[in-house]
């Protein structure tokens, strides 16, 4: 794959393949710190619960102390995170698919194995049988890349507005 910057718009290479990168929306921020904070927390109390069926009031003090510093430390990312604001999200439009992301939390949603398409303001939702995608896009190019994937899709594909969940 060739080097290039992404651009805060959505640009067409000339190989015909758009790419573009764009900031999350809060509720999805919001949901990966309280995720993030969530699986710590649950992590902790298990094994402080587990510190706690040893019996060992030395060993509990330790669990317990480790654990709040533990949660300290996400906490703070979270915070360094939440001051820094929403993450890009970068994106990768074909033919056959859009790649969501880059390196190892790259998402690839093939347009042949979309079983729902949700339409939104600023994003579309794509469901496979297994797993979704959120794509957001930049002000002003929405319908670009909603007729795009609306011409990609199998017949099958349910598409749904967001909200009353019309069917279109």
């Amino acid at each position: 794959m060739m080097r290039f910057s992404y651009k805060n718009k959505v640009t067409q290479l000339e190989n015909g393949t758009y790419c573009w990168r764009c900031k999350v929306d809060d509720a999805t921020t919001g949901f990966a710190y309280k995720l993030t904070l969530g699986v710590c927390g649950g992590i902790c109390a298990f094994l402080i619960l587990l510190s706690l069926a040893i019996g060992n009031l030395w060993a509990t003090k330790i669990t317990l102390l480790s654990s709040l510093g533990v949660m300290a430390i996400a906490g703070g990312v979270v915070l360094i995170f939440k001051i820094l604001g929403n993450w890009d999200e970068y994106y990768w439009m074909n033919d056959e698919y859009i790649r969501i992301g880059t390196g190892k939390s790259t998402a690839v949603m093939e347009y042949e194995r979309l079983r729902r398409v949700i339409l939104a303001d600023n994003k579309i939702l794509l469901e496979k049988k297994l797993g979704r995608a959120t794509v957001f896009i930049p002000d002003g190019d929405y319908d670009l890349v909603r007729n795009y994937i609306l011409a990609r899709i199998p017949g099958t594909t349910e598409v749904v507005r967001e909200g009353p969940w019309e069917k279109i």
